[in-house]
Order: structure tokens, then C-alpha cells, then sequence
């Protein structure tokens, strides 16, 4: 299940940050804002976001992005290079809270697409054993 909540406010502080850093409207693109872990009652929560930086004079970079809010005091914000980087990020700041786990079916094109390979792997064997 997709995540259907907003997230206006962390949405927010993500583009206050990136202001503070030099980087106007125009030049990036916030994609796929998720609450990826939360600790009870609900007031630390942490998000995972993509973002396209398109810095003057030189090619747009990818960051991946990882926010830690606590309601009632601060959010921290890193923008990242690389997935490593986010799961060691993430694992320092998620210890203890309860984290979203992903479904199997959103890996459902992969699955799909592994089956198919496994299906022509299997059809050239019989054709090659055959002479067909």
C-alpha cells in the first residue's frame, strides 16, 4: 500500500532547508516524500526523500534525502550520494522506532521480470536439447 499521507509540513522544513543552502524553487525537484520510520507517540518521525539539485553552472546532481523531525523541538536534515550512505544514516536514527516495512509487491516488476528470464532461460535449453 502506497503511503496516502501528506506531509506538508516536513515537505516544508525540506524546502526551508534547501533555501538556507542557496537553492531557489527553480532549482530542484522534491520527489517521493515518505514517513519511512516513527517512534511512539508520534512526535520523531523520519522521512526519506529524492531530490534533483540543479546547481548554477554545472549538471544536475541526484541526493537522496533523509529528514528527522521531533515534533516538539528540531528536524535534521542530510541530503546523501548514495544508498549505503542512507541505510548507515537511517540505521543510527531509526534505532528503536517502529519502521516501515516494504511489500512484497512493490517489488512485483522485478519478481515479473526475473520469472520472464527464468521462462525464455528454460524454452532455448528445451529448443537447444531438441535441435528445434
Amino acid at each position: 500500500m502506497y503511503n496516502k499521507l501528506p506531509n506538508g509540513g516536513i515537505e516544508r522544513q525540506i524546502r526551508s532547508f534547501l533555501k538556507e543552502k542557496g537553492y531557489g524553487r527553480s532549482r530542484y525537484d522534491l520527489r517521493e516524500v515518505d514517513l519511512v520510520a516513527v517512534e511512539r507517540p508520534g512526535w520523531r518521525q523520519i522521512f526519506r526523500f529524492e531530490l534533483d539539485l540543479r546547481p548554477p553552472h554545472s549538471d544536475p546532481v541526484h541526493k537522496i534525502g533523509i529528514a528527522f523531525d521531533d515534533h516538539r523541538s528540531h528536524c535534521e536534515i542530510q541530503l546523501l550520494d548514495s544508498e549505503s550512505d542512507y541505510r548507515r544514516v537511517f540505521g543510527e536514527w531509526s534505532e528503536g522506532m517502529i519502521v516501515k516495512r516494504f511489500s512484497t509487491n512493490e517489488y512485483y516488476p522485478v519478481r515479473s521480470l526475473l520469472g520472464l528470464c527464468a521462462i525464455i532461460a528454460a524454452v532455448l535449453a528445451l529448443l537447444l536439447t531438441f535441435d528445434l
